[in-house]
């Protein structure tokens, strides 16, 4: 009797695959900004999944241009700092992994000013008007801010998705 041989197709889907790295990379940039800062970390944790849901599913789509991460302080019409997280996407894909550049941000958190006490934060997502709906994710403006000193980091990214980050601060006095 003959026996047949069967095998399992493999595929990578490497634009899923570059989705994720992204998306676990900037939340990663996000909560280490928020440590970094000294900003409690409890609105990224308890939002997690919402942000998460929201990164995965514009990225696949190329629907997202840039994630906001502004510190402010309630009482004040102006922000203090933006985090700004910008997208950037290839249509001739790039091979290499380029990794988040974490010790620059880290160096940059702790070289900044103190933030005054009451300083919080939230996270703004802009997108296309024909991205998909994400729940938890609603309508909101960001506070404008006086730039006293922006500095921009190295790119990073993987495959057809590339990310910039560009911080602002924004004036500290009264």
């Amino acid at each position: 009797m003959a026996t047949k041989v069967k095998g399992i197709k493999v595929g990578v889907n490497i634009m899923q695959k570059a989705v994720t790295f992204v998306a676990n990379s900037v939340i990663n940039e996000q909560l280490r900004i928020a440590h970094g800062r000294g900003l409690d970390p409890s609105y990224l944790q308890s939002n997690l999944e919402i942000i998460e849901n929201g990164l995965r599913t514009w990225l696949s789509e190329q629907k997202i241009h840039a994630l906001l991460l502004q510190v402010f302080l309630p009482d004040r019409e102006d922000a203090l700092e933006n985090w700004e997280t910008i997208f950037i996407y290839y249509a001739d894909p790039i091979e290499e992994v380029r990794q988040l550049p974490i010790k620059d941000i880290e160096k940059a958190c702790t070289s900044l000013a103190k933030l005054p006490p009451g300083a919080t934060y939230r996270i703004f997502a802009s997108v296309d008007p024909d991205a998909s709906e994400v729940a938890g994710w609603v309508s909101g403006v960001p506070k404008p801010i006086i730039s006293m000193t922006e500095k921009v980091f190295k790119s990073w990214g993987f495959h057809d998705i590339g990310v910039e980050i560009r911080y602002q601060g924004g004036e500290f006095g009264a």
